[in-house]
């Protein structure tokens, strides 16, 4: 379903496979910094945690 859709954004020229898959990776990586960045929790609390103030960091920077 998920390439149906994306073919029918590339026919419509509105958007590309690489570009969905590189936002989605710059998402993985932002949001996940204890994985692919310097980031270092103690627990699963404290991934929770950081990823809330991420995600509500976004949030912020969007209402603008």
């Amino acid at each position: 379903m998920v390439l149906f859709v994306m073919h029918l954004y590339e026919e419509a020229n509105a958007l590309s496979l690489e570009e969905v898959c590189a936002g989605i990776t710059a998402k993985m990586i932002r949001r996940h910094p204890h994985v692919f960045g310097e980031t270092v929790v103690e627990s699963a609390q404290d991934v929770r945690d950081n990823w809330a103030k991420i995600k509500a960091a976004e949030a912020s920077s969007v209402a603008r």
